[in-house]
C-alpha cells in the first residue's frame, strides 16, 4: 500500500435557477434543462470571455468547460430532486431555486485533429444513414440509480 498527496483545485459556483429557465427549459435533455441553462448562465457570470461552457448535467454529475479544461461536480441535492421532478412532471411541478456547485478541475482540453473530425462526421452520417439519429436521453437515463 502506498499513501500520496494530490493537490486539487476546484471552483465553487452559486447557481440559482429561474423561472424563465424552468419555462424555457426541455424535459430529459441534459442539454437545454432548466439547471443546465442556470449553469451556463452562472459560468458565463464567472468567465464572460470564456465562449461555450459546454454544460452537461444529469442526476449524477455536473460537467462542464472552463479555462480550457474539463470540470466536475457531484450534482446537489436540491438541483437532484428538482431535476427529477422537471424530468417526470413538467414545469408545472418546480419552483425557482438555489444551489452551489462545487467543480473539480479534470484534464487539459485538446484540440481534435482534422481526421478526427472527419471521422466522427463520417461516423454519424452513417449511423443516420441505417436509421439510428444521434442519442436521445429518457427520464430512466437521466435518474438511473438516484431517487
Amino acid at each position: 500500500m502506498r499513501t500520496s498527496k494530490q493537490t486539487i483545485e476546484y471552483i465553487k459556483i452559486r447557481v440559482s435557477v429561474t423561472q424563465p429557465d424552468i419555462d424555457g427549459g426541455v424535459q430529459c435533455d441534459p442539454a437545454k434543462c432548466m439547471a443546465k441553462v442556470a449553469i451556463a448562465r452562472a459560468l458565463h457570470e464567472h468567465d464572460p470571455k470564456g465562449g461555450g461552457h459546454k454544460v452537461r448535467i444529469d442526476a449524477g454529475t455536473v460537467r462542464c468547460a472552463l479555462n480550457g479544461h474539463r470540470w466536475e461536480a457531484k450534482t446537489p441535492r436540491t438541483a437532484r430532486v428538482n431535476l427529477i421532478k422537471y424530468d417526470a412532471e413538467g414545469a408545472v411541478a418546480v419552483r425557482p431555486h438555489r444551489f452551489t456547485i462545487k467543480l473539480v478541475r479534470g484534464r487539459k482540453i485538446e484540440k481534435l485533429s482534422e481526421e478526427r473530425k472527419q471521422q466522427i462526421n463520417d461516423a454519424r452520417a452513417a449511423r443516420i444513414a441505417a436509421g439510428r439519429p444521434d442519442k436521445h436521453y429518457t427520464l430512466r437515463q437521466r435518474i438511473v440509480g438516484f431517487r
